[in-house]
């Protein structure tokens, strides 16, 4: 199928062809041959219409699937925003208890300086406990991690 830039251009060449069977009829024309040139005149603007009409069909259909696929679009950024745990649609993170995690996190965004995190999270981070499944582990080495007690 054409672009609508195509069409159009095709639909400007007929109304090219069109202004130059007219500009031939001349003051020597016989009437048959004046009827005959602006009968094809008007023809040709005719299909320049029909050309044109299907450009704006064409056009009118592109934009409502642009919109069809920015609502989708928009939906399953919805549908990511809801699934994002504790956080509410266009949330940031934002005060509340200070976890392990959430300290954590302020460790990565402080790309591991300890001096440009709040002190609430360096102090999280220096506990070194963690919940994991309803047990609490101290923090020791990665290989003997052992449960300390249990939050449930």
């Amino acid at each position: 199928m054409a672009t609508i830039k195509e069409l159009r251009e095709q639909a400007a060449n007929v109304v090219t062809e069109a202004r130059t069977m007219l500009d031939a009829i001349s003051d020597k024309s016989t009437p048959e041959q004046r009827k005959e040139a602006e009968q094809s005149v008007d023809r040709a603007l005719d299909e320049a219409g029909q050309i044109e009409a299907r450009a704006e069909r064409q056009g009118k259909l592109e934009d409502a699937e642009k919109r069809a696929s920015d609502a989708h679009d928009e939906g399953e950024r919805q549908e990511r925003e809801a699934k994002r745990p504790n956080m509410g649609t266009g949330e940031a993170r934002q005060g509340g208890d200070m976890t392990y995690r959430t300290a954590f996190h302020e460790y990565l965004r402080a790309q591991g300086q300890k001096g440009e995190m709040p002190a609430e999270a360096r102090a999280a981070l220096e506990l070194g406990y963690t919940t994991v499944e309803h047990n609490v582990f101290k923090k020791s080495s990665l290989r003997d991690m052992k449960p300390v007690g249990n939050l449930a």
